[in-house]
């Protein structure tokens, strides 16, 4: 359970169950739920075999979880390697494009157009399409969606820059991933060493804005970006009689390259800062 999950006041309620279960239970010396990582931290005296006792620990909290109606899934832990993982599936599947993108260029039997196959990068660099995505199926799964048809597109194109490009951006993202889980490890015997030093709760939410904040200057060039891509498909279309050229057209006016970019530098940035124990924004 991570913040803004349910109304502060249940929240605390939950927690207060689960720290009481588990405090209750034999060999648990201390327990306290740490809403910042949405996990229990407990502290055990040895007593019991460590499989024994999670599945002691996993009972109880599912009792609190059932009796309060909960089903909100378990937060990732920071060491669970979570986005390595998935980045690295994502940098796999588009070492797998290669051969078949390196083949197609060559032979120049491309079944899939270019136009097309630059739909999904497009999806994946513009904001608010990305959020739509995101909200259908989840942010992680949002990821390893767009990256598998990110790779069957460049597959089946030749695009063979376009798998170089996603592979290091993947490769990127899993070093970082691995730099967060070794910067948590390194810190975790300070952080979770005892009830007081593991024991944070979440900054309670602000109360809603009356006046929504107005859209920075990267949301209104991706909004302006669509209207002109909009307008170039229809110009384009309308002139050359030609759907693909439409495609392109309007392909063309969305900036594509800038976030990825960006984003690459402030992975680099992060996997340097990772194992200090400091995070960028």
């Amino acid at each position: 359970m991570r913040p803004g999950d349910l109304p502060e006041e249940a929240a605390a309620k939950v927690a207060e169950d689960v720290e009481r279960r588990l405090t209750a239970l034999p060999a648990v010396e201390w327990a306290v739920v740490n809403t910042v990582l949405g996990h229990a931290v407990v502290g055990t005296d040895g007593a019991f075999e460590a499989d024994r006792m999670a599945d002691a620990l996993v009972e109880a909290v599912k009792a609190v979880e059932e009796a309060h109606g909960l089903a909100h899934p378990l937060s990732e832990h920071p060491v669970s390697g979570g986005t390595a993982r998935r980045s690295a599936t994502a940098m796999a599947l588009h070492v797998a494009a290669a051969p078949v993108a390196a083949l197609a260029g060559l032979t120049r039997h491309t079944p899939i157009p270019a136009s097309i196959a630059a739909l999904a990068p497009l999806v994946e660099a513009h904001p608010r399409l990305r959020s739509l995505v995101e909200q259908a199926v989840g942010a992680d799964n949002a990821g390893i969606l767009l990256a598998s048809i990110t790779a069957m597109g460049q597959a089946g194109s030749g695009g063979l820059a376009g798998v170089g490009v996603d592979t290091l951006r993947h490769a990127l993202r899993a070093m970082e991933g691995g730099a967060e889980a070794a910067a948590w490890a390194a810190a975790e015997p300070r952080l979770t060493g005892s009830a007081a030093a593991a024991g944070h709760r979440a900054v309670p939410e602000q109360p809603a804005r009356e006046v929504p904040l107005k859209r920075g200057p990267i949301e209104r060039y991706a909004d302006q970006a669509l209207a002109v891509a909009t307008a170039s498909f229809a110009g384009s279309l309308l002139v050359t009689r030609h759907h693909g050229r439409a495609v392109g057209a309007a392909l063309a006016a969305i900036p594509k390259a800038p976030p990825p970019g960006a984003r690459g530098l402030r992975l680099r940035f992060r996997q340097r800062a990772g194992p200090s124990g400091n995070r960028g924004g």
